[in-house]
C-alpha cells in the first residue's frame, strides 16, 4: 500500500481519490477484526444446563438441576420461528415431536425464571 492508511469504516466513509486508470490489484486491504472486544460480546463457553429429551413423539426441554423454565424458542438453521412458549411455569417444556424435522439443526433459547438465557444447538436424529 502506497499511503499506509488504516480507516474504521464504522466511523465514516473511505473517500476515495482515482489519480490511476486500469487495473490495480494492491490498492486496498480489507482487514476484518473479529475479537469480543470490538464485537461487545463475551466469549462463547459450553457450559449450558440445557437438556432436550427425544420421547419419539414429544421433545422435553429442561435443566440439568430443573429450574424453572420461563420462555422457549426453537429455531431453524435460517432463523425462522419453529416453536414458542411463553409465561411457562414448569421445570420442563414439551413441544410436539412433529415440529423439529429429523437429521436438521435446531437452535434452542431459554430463558430461566432467574432472567438467564441458556442457548444450544439440537440435532435430532
Amino acid at each position: 500500500l502506497v499511503l499506509d492508511i488504516e480507516h474504521n469504516l464504522k466511523d465514516s466513509d473511505y473517500q476515495v481519490t482515482l489519480s490511476e486508470t486500469g487495473k490495480i490489484d494492491d490498492r486496498f486491504i480489507l482487514k476484518i477484526v473479529t475479537s469480543a472486544d470490538v464485537l461487545g460480546i463475551d466469549d462463547l463457553e459450553d457450559n449450558s444446563d440445557l437438556i432436550i429429551v427425544d420421547h419419539g413423539n414429544q421433545l422435553e426441554v429442561k435443566t440439568s438441576d430443573n429450574k424453572i423454565v420461563k420462555e422457549v424458542f426453537m429455531y431453524d438453521i435460517l432463523g425462522r420461528n419453529l416453536f414458542t412458549k411463553r409465561k411457562s411455569t414448569d421445570t420442563s417444556v414439551f413441544v410436539r415431536g412433529n415440529v423439529i424435522n429429523k437429521n436438521t439443526i435446531t437452535l434452542v433459547k431459554v430463558v430461566l425464571e432467574s432472567g438467564k438465557v441458556e442457548t444450544m444447538k439440537f440435532l435430532r436424529k
